[in-house]
């Protein structure tokens, strides 16, 4: 009875087979599973350990044990390893090609209960302040819109003069 139950008994093994089922977790390809983990590792994402690397493999269709993709990035990344183990990661370069390519918005909650929510936006080349506000919230996109609306109304005729085009992403 205990063999049926654990799935060892021929029977059960064969009718398994014979249904297309085979137990979870216990085949994988390697080489398909270190290929994906090598693209892991060329990503910015590079800093991660084994556990976001193990989720990102299991939301990608990948059924492989949690250790055993600890033990192919050991094998596979050992100084990132132990850079990870000693909490000593390097700061990644960040690079902007031109001026006004990328500006950075972000709010100061730190005054809020005080009543003066802060509103700012640089631009990430120059490192130029474009706005700094107090409004009445930061809770309200419309806000941050109207003073990116406005620093735009500023800077039209640059903008125009060297044909940028601007996409604007917000990121919450």
């Amino acid at each position: 009875m205990i063999n049926i139950i654990s799935g060892k008994d021929t029977n059960t093994m064969n009718r398994y087979k014979s249904l297309g089922l085979r137990l979870r977790g216990a085949h994988f390809d390697e080489t398909e599973v270190r290929s994906r983990i090598q693209l892991e590792l060329d990503r910015p994402s590079c800093l991660s350990g084994y556990r976001s690397v193990w989720h990102t493999l299991r939301h990608e269709g990948f059924t492989i044990p949690r250790h055993s993709v600890e033990i192919l990035l050991r094998e596979m990344d050992p100084d990132g390893c132990e850079l990870r183990r000693r909490h000593q990661l390097q700061r990644r370069t960040y690079v902007n090609p031109r001026p006004n390519f990328c500006w950075h918005t972000d709010g100061y909650d730190k005054l809020k209960p005080y009543g003066f929510p802060i509103h700012a936006c640089i631009d990430v080349f120059s490192c130029k302040v474009l706005w700094l506000g107090v409004t009445q919230t930061n809770n309200d996109p419309v806000i941050v819109a109207r003073s990116y609306l406005g620093v735009v109304k500023e800077m039209e005729d640059l903008l125009e003069k060297f044909d940028v085009t601007v996409e604007l992403k917000m990121v919450y």
